[in-house]
Parts: structure tokens; sequence; C-alpha cells
């Protein structure tokens, strides 16, 4: 395989490498807002519970 073959075939890797790590950070980034989300609905069911009480 000559260098510009291997040169080639690491960019290829590289670049797929790149569009994996994208992926998980939309999927990170995904979750956070529903973590964000799910703690803003508690925050406002402990309001809620301790105004009835």
């Amino acid at each position: 395989m000559t260098l510009e073959a291997v040169m080639e075939q690491q960019a290829l890797r590289l670049a797929n490498l790149a569009r994996r790590v994208a992926e998980v950070d939309q999927w990170i980034q995904v979750l956070l807002d529903w973590i964000e989300a799910a703690a803003q609905d508690l925050s406002l069911e402990n309001a809620t519970d301790e105004r009835a009480v």
C-alpha cells in the first residue's frame, strides 16, 4: 500500500470518527435537556406540594 493510500485511509477513518463523536455529542445534549426538564418538573412538583401543606 502506498503512503498516499494509507493517508487516504487514515483520513476516512478520522472523518468517520468525527461523525461518531458528533452523534454522541448530540445524544449527550438530548439527555442533558431531558434531565434538565425532569429536574424542572420535580422542582415544580415540590413547590406545589409545599404550598398544599
